[in-house]
């Protein structure tokens, strides 16, 4: 079996008000097989960049290769890219939708399920948290309905980013210093958020390393109480020094890793 052509689709949605572009890939095979895989940057910027790279990367080491040879193709992508070896968000997605891709080629052609493949099933259920679901809401009492209707649906745990709206409102995410009206406003959300679900649901506090060291430590210290079940990336995840910093200063659990690659 051969790869003969890597089709690459870019697509144009809207999610709540914002323009996303998910990147899709499907390797064609000369037996008629194919697979599917995704550049994970549909939303920020870089989704051209993903696409791009797949372009290059078939071009140059996949049309002709055997899609079998799975670990050996991440290899050669990562080594021959030049640009593989220093990594990041555009090398990394373009290499994962392959990556996914030659899997689900590998699945079909055995007529065995990825997991099967990957090591067999560990689990008969996952626990999963609720996301996405906080983006219109401002004073702290609106954050209590639709996390309740969460609990209602099922969920036991859900994640939100008590800064991402500042107190007039307006969408932004904080510049480091996030000033003492912000955090105590994040305090008072995540702590109507607590009383209305109680003790026994899991809050999972989001900050997209938008805060600095101080206002990280500080806000952190307030949300002791309320148990999040993980405060993410309070400062850059990158910069382990405030990491650590944050961490010995915080009796939280630390929470990062969504920009990290390999």
């Amino acid at each position: 079996m051969k790869i003969t052509e890597v089709e690459i689709i870019e697509l144009d949605q809207r999610h709540r008000g914002k323009a996303w572009h998910p990147v899709l890939i499907r390797i064609h095979t000369d037996e008629g097989i194919s697979g599917v895989g995704e550049v994970a940057l549909a939303y920020g910027d870089g989704a051209s960049a993903g696409a791009g790279m797949v372009k290059n990367m078939a071009e140059r080491h996949l049309i002709g290769a055997d899609p079998f040879r799975i670990e050996l193709i991440w290899d050669t992508l990562y080594r021959k890219s030049f640009w593989g070896q220093g990594g990041g968000p555009v090398v990394f997605g373009a290499m994962s939708a392959i990556d996914m891709a030659l899997w689900d080629i590998k699945g079909k052609a055995l007529g065995l399920p990825v997991w099967e493949l990957l090591g067999g099933q560990c689990h008969e259920d996952i626990w999963v948290y609720a996301n996405g679901w906080y983006h219109a809401y401002n004073a702290p009492e609106e954050f209590v309905e639709p996390v309740l209707k969460l609990v209602e649906m099922g969920f036991t745990a859900f994640k939100f980013y008590p800064f991402r709206m500042r107190p007039d409102g307006v969408i932004g995410y904080p510049k480091r210093y996030a000033g003492r009206e912000r955090e105590v406003l994040a305090y008072e959300r995540v702590k109507a958020v607590r009383a209305a679900v109680g003790p026994n649901i899991e809050i999972c506090v989001e900050i997209h390393g938008n805060l600095g060291t101080t206002s990280a430590i500080r806000t952190g210290k307030m949300l002791e109480e309320l148990t999040p079940f993980f405060y993410e990336e309070p400062v850059d995840a990158n910069n382990v020094e405030m990491m650590r910093k944050v961490a010995e200063n915080v009796d939280l659990p630390i929470a990062a890793g969504e920009r990290l690659y390999t």
